[in-house]
């Protein structure tokens, strides 16, 4: 759902001040979460639900979601939340990744995503899928990478965690 709030700027053409109607984006995070399993960079990943009309159905993606405006008190708390929501998993440390947005990236409407992630130990992890994920695994970060079928544009989210690594 896209909201309209007002926006008061200065006319380009007659330097008065106008009040129009802007959009605003849905705001996401995401996470990328690795650990290195035998012998190999592992990337966590969720299968989006087949049912109902969500985008990319059945397909893999990072733990992610929308902000709760009325829950999350920052995007940080928004990706802890959504990451044990997803996966049982609890990141000790998550660093800042960077910012994705654009009117393509989701076809439900202009998306702006906060993404962080974090390196973590993965052995005896309990991975539980929750949220609407429907399933939760650990996949070698660099097929994933070759294959490029992740939702969204959670390919270049990956491949840029993957070169700051």
């Amino acid at each position: 759902m896209v909201t309209k709030a007002p926006q008061s700027a200065r006319s380009r053409t007659t330097g008065q001040r106008r009040t129009a109607p802007i959009s605003t984006p849905f705001t996401t995070v995401d996470v990328v979460i690795f650990s290195v399993l035998d012998q190999a960079l592992q990337v966590l990943l969720v299968r989006r639900p087949r049912d109902g009309d969500q985008p990319f159905a059945g397909q893999w993606a990072l733990p992610g979601g929308f902000v709760d405006i009325e829950v999350d008190a920052d995007l940080v708390a928004c990706v802890r939340r959504k990451l044990h929501e997803k996966t049982g998993v609890e990141s000790p440390y998550l660093e800042q990744l960077g910012s994705w947005g654009s009117a393509t990236r989701d076809p439900r409407g202009w998306s702006a995503t906060h993404v962080y992630f974090a390196l973590i130990a993965g052995h005896g992890l309990n991975l539980v899928s929750g949220g609407n994920a429907a399933d939760v695994a650990w996949f070698a970060a660099d097929s994933v990478l070759r294959k490029r079928k992740l939702a969204f544009d959670h390919d270049g989210i990956l491949q840029s965690a993957v070169d700051r690594l």
